[in-house]
């Protein structure tokens, strides 16, 4: 124990707590042909903690980006232990998931028993317990950052369409698209855990932190042969290439989700950053060419591939998503325990476009600050909490210049006029070109109704966008009882 804690990461005590980590080390090193590096002591620590690849690359790295450490841990620890498997039993495993770990090196006895963990150990052979493999289905999932579904609420129509477009007309690329908070991730947790049975293969991936295409496409061929090292080529083209074939050959389900993270910010909707380039060329092979396999995009803005290949008799096709039903969203039981009237609380709940996040974020003010009064909160005439605001500045901040001065333009006039008037009338001091571009682009961001001028959540981002304009206007003055003043003034004209 005393020598397990010297070499012990801080944050992972617990392995020590838990696990025969000398026995392990010695047995891994056997397997390995020499001792094991202090790094990756310090990854195996973390898997017996039950750390994510992405959760130690946080604490490790500080960084999100999962790839080095999965490369690491394929090429090393999951070897070790494939070797440790087949000289205590003679049997060949595969390691597809970094949660299979636990598992398996349970199973090999190298997990302490209980009276161990009350301090009474024993020696014990480390292969004093038999060996099982896992089932083929498990084996072959990999979820990353899997979410638990304590809760999931309505969606029963989006299901049986993504299903029937998944599996029945067998969809190459499937989206779903929508605002943040609409609760895109959940459904697509909800999905795969209905028809992964369907699929030889399950891979989940999150595109939040932008991994360069090289590492993601390295990472995917890692988990298709798991049982040696790969040596794959440089370019991204011929892993692409490589991939494909693996889609061909077997029905996987490919789950992207956050898949923004690879488009610019400032720029149009579906702009990639410089470094994620690479993207387009993914996404447009696997919904163009043959294949066996599907993939499944969540994304908050439309991808450009997306946009020119789907439709309704083709493999691609986008789901846009909004809010959750109203009577679903009433039957809540945080909702059902507010104090107001039937009416107060669906007009609560359609302030927030059905949005089950923005809904949420309110509620925890209703309940911290109104004593879940939902009367004296609606007379306070509060739209906007500030966790709200944090989540309208996330799709706010990823706008170009023109898409905002468009957004301020409709929230402050709310035109009534056909788009050829609109475009016609107000100037902005932009060209009717610049216009409708950036109403395409807002559009394809899921703010701004398709052939029309207006807003697609019109309460929520009329009172943020009115709020954001008047504090930008009154930081411009100097003196901050004039400011004060303005504020108010504009306040009372404008909301």
């Amino acid at each position: 124990m005393d020598s397990d804690r010297q070499e012990l990461d801080s944050d992972f005590l617990e392995a020590a707590e838990n696990w025969n980590l000398e026995r392990l080390y010695i047995d891994l090193a056997a397997a390995k042909g020499r001792g094991l590096t202090p790094l990756e002591k310090k990854f195996l620590q973390a898997l017996l903690c039950g750390y994510s690849p992405t959760e130690i690359a946080d604490r490790v790295y500080n960084t999100p980006d999962s790839s080095t450490v999965r490369v690491y841990l394929s090429n090393g620890l999951y070897k070790y232990i494939r070797e440790l498997f087949l000289r205590q039993k003679g049997e060949k495993i595969a390691i597809r998931n970094w949660s299979h770990i636990t598992n398996l090196l349970e199973r090999a006895g190298y997990k302490k028993k209980r009276h161990e963990l009350n301090g009474n150990a024993k020696n014990g052979n480390s292969n004093s317990e038999a060996l099982s493999k896992e089932s083929p289905l498990e084996n072959n999932q990999d979820w990353e950052e899997k979410i638990d579904l304590k809760v999931f609420v309505g969606r029963k129509k989006e299901l049986v369409t993504l299903r029937s477009w998944m599996l029945e007309d067998t969809c190459r690329l499937v989206a779903i698209f929508g605002m943040g908070g609409f609760g895109k991730t959940t459904l697509g947790v909800k999905l795969v855990e209905q028809i992964q049975g369907e699929f030889e293969y399950v891979i989940w991936r999150s595109l939040r932190s932008q991994p360069p295409l090289e590492h993601l496409l390295g990472d995917l061929l890692q988990f298709f042969c798991p049982d040696e090292a790969i040596d794959l080529p440089d370019r991204p083209d011929a892993q692409l290439k490589l991939l494909m074939n693996q889609l061909r050959a077997h029905r996987c389900l490919l789950i992207f989700d956050r898949a923004e993270g690879v488009l610019q910010p400032g720029q149009r909707a579906g702009d990639y950053r410089e470094d994620c380039a690479d993207y387009g060329e993914l996404f447009r092979r696997i919904g163009q060419e043959h294949h066996q396999s599907c993939c499944l995009l969540t994304s908050r803005e439309q991808l450009k591939e997306v946009v020119l290949l789907e439709g309704d008799a083709l493999a691609v096709r986008s789901l846009y998503l909004q809010g959750l039903a109203t009577e679903e969203l009433l039957k809540l039981p945080e909702i059902q325990e507010l104090t107001g009237t039937s009416e107060q609380k669906q007009a609560f709940v359609e302030s927030y476009a059905n949005n089950p996040l923005a809904i949420k974020l309110a509620l925890l003010t209703i309940k911290n600050f109104f004593d879940n009064n939902l009367a004296k909160f609606l007379e306070a005439g509060i739209l906007v909490v500030n966790d709200l605001r944090e989540l309208l500045d996330e799709h706010f901040k990823r706008l170009s210049e023109v898409e905002q001065r468009m957004l301020y333009a409709l929230a402050v006039t709310q035109p009534k006029e056909a788009l050829p008037e609109f475009l016609q009338s107000f100037t902005l001091g932009i060209s009717s070109q610049e216009k409708l571009e950036a109403l395409e682009s807002l559009q394809r961001r899921m703010l701004a109704q398709k052939n029309s001028t207006a807003l697609r959540h019109p309460q929520l981002f009329t009172s943020y966008l009115i709020e954001k304009l008047i504090n930008r206007i009154c930081d411009n003055v100097g003196d901050l009882r004039t400011a004060d003043f303005m504020r108010q003034t504009l306040a009372q004209s404008l909301l």
